[in-house]
């Protein structure tokens, strides 16, 4: 299956098939209808990996000025700002939608075109969707509408979009496309989900945890040695495999007794603020330490 979430595969696709507009799932013509009743000829809309569709520009002619497009890919936002050059109010960017750069509640409407059903084909897909709806929501207005058009059914699909860090009221649908070459169609979901006034709120309480227990399991909280492990990877994430094997001496397991953890790294009986120092002071001793081992 092709790496969907790496930007390398989208550039060379998109490198491979310049000026062949492609828009998945569905077009403009389908999508107005669900269009009109979220959107205002003067909302301010996110399109989430935008590609070289033509959904943006067809709403663009159609009177919908205020679109921001983002894709991971750089090869396919120049594409597009050449394409549209006359479109003068239409904004690209090169952007990572679980990294979004916008200020919070800065959008009315947000356009999710299959952009989810990518991400859940590649690396990380659990920890790559959290991330992006995390980062959706925060951009929304409070009683804006995060609109999704994906390949998912409901049962495979609603799981991502009410996460305990999420507080949507959420709307589904179903749209059909005629197959080509085929009496058969397609069928495609839509679900809008409206920010509600409790989100920012529960995504601060909540966003910690949902993260942990993605990387870790729905125990990591009980358990100490999760606990302090999921520490020690953030402060040292950018280190080498053999730097962290300085670390934990290359044999320790997720199944170590937690009193043997706890004592080799020795934070059992640190606070908060020690523990962080701790934490610094072992990565300054692993970036020595690893220019002679890596």
């Amino acid at each position: 299956m092709p790496e969907y979430g790496d930007c390398n595969y989208w550039d060379k696709r998109y490198q491979d098939s310049e000026n062949k507009p492609f828009d998945w799932l569905q077009n403009y013509k389908s999508l107005k209808p669900v269009l009109e009743k979220i959107c205002t000829k003067t909302s301010k809309i996110l399109m989430l990996g935008c590609g070289n569709a033509l959904l943006s520009e067809d709403m663009y002619k159609d009177g919908y000025h205020y679109i921001y497009n983002i894709d991971i890919s750089t090869s396919v936002i120049e594409q597009m700002r050449v394409r549209n050059k006359d479109l003068t109010e239409m904004k690209y960017e090169v952007m990572d939608c679980t990294e979004l750069k916008y200020a919070s509640s800065f959008f009315d409407v947000i356009i999710d075109k299959s952009t989810i059903d990518a991400l859940l084909c590649g690396s990380d897909p659990d920890l790559s969707v959290a991330k992006m709806t995390k980062e959706v929501q925060r951009v929304l207005k409070t009683a804006g509408v995060y609109c999704v058009i994906s390949y998912g059914n409901p049962e495979n699909r609603l799981s991502y979009l009410n996460m305990p860090h999420l507080a949507f009221e959420i709307e589904q649908s179903e749209l059909t496309k005629p197959e080509s070459n085929s009496k058969n169609t397609s069928i495609h979901y839509v679900y809008n989900c409206r920010k509600l006034v409790v989100a920012d709120n529960i995504s601060k309480e909540n966003w910690e945890k949902v993260e942990k227990q993605i990387l870790f399991g729905s125990e990591s909280l009980q358990n100490p040695f999760k606990k302090y492990l999921y520490k020690v990877e953030n402060q040292l994430e950018e280190l080498s495999v053999s730097k962290n094997n300085y670390l934990y001496e290359g044999d320790l397991k997720e199944d170590s007794d937690d009193d043997e953890f706890l004592t080799r790294i020795g934070v059992g009986d640190l606070c908060n603020a020690e523990i962080t120092q701790y934490l610094e002071n072992v990565k300054k001793e692993i970036e020595t330490v690893g220019k002679t081992s890596c």
